[in-house]
């Protein structure tokens, strides 16, 4: 036993056992780097005061589900029925009852924006509600449109687009059109840089815009992205409730928690659905941070997949280590203790 370390054999074992532990640790940093930049499923952490636990629940909508505000007034008055029954109160003391959830919603749609005789195509995203807050944007200038504004006619254009119809990206208060309507730039925002917002983000310009100003024109698309942060006093409780009330195992409507999807023992259960969960089975389309987010989701599987195999060896040779010991012990410490003490 004292000679174990001088031989060679079991110093290259060491050294392995080391690297693996180090890549291991690689692994383990990757996967939280990861986490950090999905900022847009971070709303329920951002949200939550106090030791009370909020949940961060995403619906995709299928088109032809047509659901407008209406149904979104429906959903929450359903939701608050639940928190009456339930005895769900806000643990802080600040914002009173108005704390217990924050919700927003949004849809897609192509449309031409001019300004004199500058332009551009753009994929528009209609928002409602505290959209900003779920998706917090790297402002250049300006800043968010409110659902408080009284006039609904301001837009946020990203930096690409306000290059192409002003010639410069410090446009705030400036005015364009769409669909002969005229839009006043409430800011400016810069695209995010990581490999997955880059890929999700494609090469389209885009634009925000209230919903209420699109409703308001002679096309009412319906709502295809539902989100919310609402408490979860226990675990799925929050979703349950939605799932209750949405029945999107009838309907074409995929129902996400996202506060959970970064959890390590989430993980580990999705890696057991690897390959199912790349199908999508029913006709909904998910917007482009949503399709960042399951870039992230697989980048966080093989992380801590890695990790776990780099971990295997170093454990394997502990174990095999504590066993050499132990029957060093059995063989020859027990037996000379015996003779010393019989």
């Amino acid at each position: 036993m004292r000679n174990f370390w001088k031989v060679k054999s079991h110093r290259i074992m060491l050294c392995a056992a080391l690297i693996c532990l180090l890549a291991a640790g690689i692994c383990l940093k990757l996967f939280q780097n990861i986490n950090e930049q999905d900022v847009d499923q971070s709303a329920a952490h951002r949200w939550k005061s106090g030791k009370q636990e909020f949940a961060q629940i995403s619906v995709f909508l299928s088109p032809q589900e047509n659901w407008t505000e209406a149904d979104r007034k429906t959903l929450l008055g359903q939701i608050r029925t639940a928190f009456q029954e339930n005895s769900i109160t806000n643990e802080s003391e600040q914002g009173g009852d108005d704390r217990l959830l924050l919700d927003c919603y949004s849809c897609e749609t192509k449309m031409t924006l001019v300004h004199g005789k500058s332009t551009a195509e753009a994929v528009v995203t209609a928002t409602g509600g505290d959209f900003f807050y779920f998706h917090p944007q790297l402002w250049l200038s300006g800043y968010a449109y409110s659902k408080d504004d009284i006039m609904q006619d301001r837009i946020v254009l990203d930096k690409e687009l306000a290059w192409n119809l002003f010639g410069s990206s410090n446009v705030e208060g400036m005015s364009l059109k769409i669909n002969d309507k005229t839009y006043y730039v409430a800011g400016t925002v810069d695209r995010r840089k990581t490999d997955a917002d880059i890929a999700a983000y494609g090469e389209n310009n885009r634009a925000w815009i209230s919903y209420s100003t699109l409703v308001s024109e002679e096309e009412k698309p319906p709502i295809t992205c539902y989100e919310i942060v609402m408490p979860n006093p226990v675990n799925g409780w929050a979703k349950e409730i939605l799932t209750q009330s949405l029945a999107p195992e009838q309907k074409e409507i995929t129902l996400l928690e996202n506060s959970n999807r970064a959890e390590f023992l989430q993980v580990f259960q999705d890696l057991g659905k690897f390959a199912k969960r790349t199908m999508i089975t029913k006709a909904v389309k998910y917007p482009y941070w949503e399709n960042a987010s399951r870039i992230r989701d697989i980048y966080r599987e093989i992380y801590l997949f890695l990790a776990v195999l780099f971990v295997i060896y170093p454990c394997g040779l502990c174990i095999a280590c504590i066993v050499r010991i132990y029957r060093f012990l059995c063989r020859v410490v027990l037996p000379q203790l015996k003779e010393r003490f019989s």
